[in-house]
């Protein structure tokens, strides 16, 4: 082997290293937040100081019993990439958009209701025992989410089916099982009617 061709591999190696070392160093608000009540959240935790802290989260049963989940750490309500809507809670956030593509959550601020779209998440539980989430856009446009929940004492999220928000509107989802948290990782502004249907 040539010097040139040694000295090539070696920059090639190099530059790989350098890559994985830079994904690896990636700010923690742009990696997926491990599953919740697990030791890695509290390790994710420890390097991300906007998490929640001794989060106690009740729910009502079917059988009128009142169960009570507590999680030492919990990762932030609001990342980049996802929304975390615990039981009780009501979370406001502005998504930004890049020529059309969406970029990231943020926090509503307090002048962002005259300048940007902001949606509004809140998840309830009724006097029937039913769990409900009130999705709401002031903006002009539709929205779609993608959204998942998670049930009482599970770390796992599920998809589930969702409506479209419609502009300066509402939309509620409902649920008899004891959702505790629902979490929403994209948005999408719709502008044809066929994609207003419900998935």
């Amino acid at each position: 082997m040539t010097i040139p061709e040694r000295i090539g591999r070696t920059a090639a190696l190099l530059m790989l290293l350098a890559m994985a070392m830079a994904m690896m160093a990636a700010p923690a608000l742009a990696q997926n937040p491990p599953l919740a009540g697990s030791p890695e959240m509290t390790r994710y935790c420890t390097a991300t100081p906007d998490c929640r802290r001794q989060v106690q989260t009740s729910v009502r049963m079917a059988d009128g019993q009142v169960m009570t989940e507590h999680l030492p750490v919990h990762r932030p309500a609001i990342l980049a990439d996802s929304i975390s809507v615990l039981l009780g809670e009501e979370v406001q956030a502005v998504p930004e958009f890049s020529r059309g593509q969406f970029r990231q959550w943020r926090e509503a601020r307090r002048r962002d209701e005259a300048r940007h779209t902001i949606i509004s998440f809140e998840l309830t539980q009724g006097t029937d025992g039913s769990i409900a989430a009130q999705i709401s856009n002031n903006g002009e446009d539709p929205v779609k989410l993608r959204l998942f929940v998670r049930l009482l004492g599970s770390g796992e999220e599920a998809y589930i089916s969702s409506c479209p928000v419609a502009g300066n509107g509402s939309m509620f989802e409902y649920w008899s099982e004891p959702v505790v948290e629902l979490l929403i990782r994209e948005i999408t502004v719709v502008n044809d009617d066929g994609a207003l249907l419900c998935d």
